[in-house]
């Protein structure tokens, strides 16, 4: 008696076996493949997460990732964050005329970050002779409105006690919990100030103590005359000190930092480009100190990126080089020449038309 090729069931994991005259097919269940239908499907697992799709290949699997995912199975989340940002504005006296600068600037950094549950959260305080709780961190999770109540923040006007305003930064972060069990969720304050505190060493203290906690701080100068230095001593570190109207390079670092390093389309340049513009007018009242802080500053920098070229432009109402880009790459020289030579004059300063010769001669 003759038997089909199929009566011995030659088809596993519950295929169909087709008689073929001389041979046999086997039409396989889904998640398995072969001539038998006996090897596993290695996408049966499922291993594509984040929204991967699995493609098998032989006897593995590739995974087609989302673009802000990447890694064997789309394990790796490449966009920056989370991260728990915290602004302090100045609305003191000292920074009347510029306070919409100030709220420009925590609009323009929030115009470049993903806000969400999920991504970044945003809270601010405002801080003349005492510190207001503005929003904290849960209260907008659309962009929208998070814009609109920053454009809504009025000055108070006042001593300026940063001091207060670190208080209460101190006890805002200590009961934060805005991602509940997320792994790690990075802790930012960002202090837009004119670098003038009513009480200088109580502030620095302040903020000493936020960041023994870990939580970085970044200072942004803005106003009338801004004091590099206590800037300097506010911050984390002299790359986190930035001045008003580059936002681009504060959002920059925050977002170099909190995204995953392994991912591959998150390239940071390691040349630093930095020109300082010095202002010798007859209203800088403390050139010495503001050299002093330059040199702090350089020194942090250059031991931070060696690959960094610098430029000085003192300014008053006319500018000038004191060195370019190009001119100097030893250390040394650097910081020499950026302390001699140097003193006020009897003009008025013209801050517009010192960048606009910056800009126009490259440095």
């Amino acid at each position: 008696m003759f038997k089909s090729h199929c009566y011995g069931q030659p088809c596993k994991n519950g295929a169909t076996c087709h008689y073929t005259g001389r041979n046999y097919t086997c039409t396989c269940a889904n998640w398995f493949y072969g001539r038998n239908c006996d090897n596993v499907d290695a996408c049966l697992s499922v291993p594509c997460v984040n929204g991967g799709t699995c493609d098998r290949d032989t006897n593995n699997f590739n995974c087609a990732c989302t673009n802000r995912y990447q890694g064997t199975t789309c394990e790796i989340d490449c966009r920056p964050g989370p991260a728990d940002i915290l602004f302090i504005i100045d609305a003191s006296f000292s920074t009347e005329k510029h306070f919409n600068d100030s709220k420009a600037t925590v609009t323009a950094v929030v115009n470049k970050l993903p806000i969400g549950a999920d991504d970044f959260q945003i809270a601010v305080i405002k801080y003349s002779f005492d510190a207001t709780m503005e929003f904290s961190f849960s209260t907008y999770t659309y962009k929208a409105d998070l814009v609109f109540a920053i454009d809504n923040i009025s000055p108070t006007m006042g001593p300026s006690y940063v001091d207060k305003a670190l208080k209460k930064a101190n006890e805002v972060f200590g009961i934060s919990s805005s991602y509940g069990a997320r792994a790690q969720v990075f802790q930012y304050l960002i202090i837009v100030s004119d670098g003038l505190s009513t009480l200088r060493p109580e502030a620095v203290q302040g903020a000493q103590t936020l960041k023994s906690r870990g939580i970085k701080v970044l200072t942004v100068g803005n106003g009338e005359q801004v004091d590099q230095t206590e800037l300097l001593q506010l911050a984390t570190a002299s790359q986190y000190v930035f001045s008003g109207g580059k936002e681009e390079d504060t959002t920059n670092v925050i977002l170099i930092e909190t995204v995953n390093t392994s991912c591959t389309d998150c390239l940071l340049n390691t040349m630093t480009v930095m020109v300082f513009m010095v202002d010798i007018s007859k209203h800088q009242t403390v050139l010495q100190q503001t050299l002093d802080a330059l040199k702090d500053l350089l020194y942090k920098a250059l031991d931070y990126n060696p690959n960094t070229q610098v430029g000085m432009v003192p300014f008053d109402l006319t500018a000038t080089f004191k060195f370019n880009l190009n001119q100097y790459t030893d250390r040394d020289k650097i910081l020499l020449n950026s302390q001699i030579g140097l003193a006020t004059t009897n003009q008025k300063s013209n801050i517009t038309a010192a960048l606009t010769f910056a800009r126009e001669k490259r440095v």
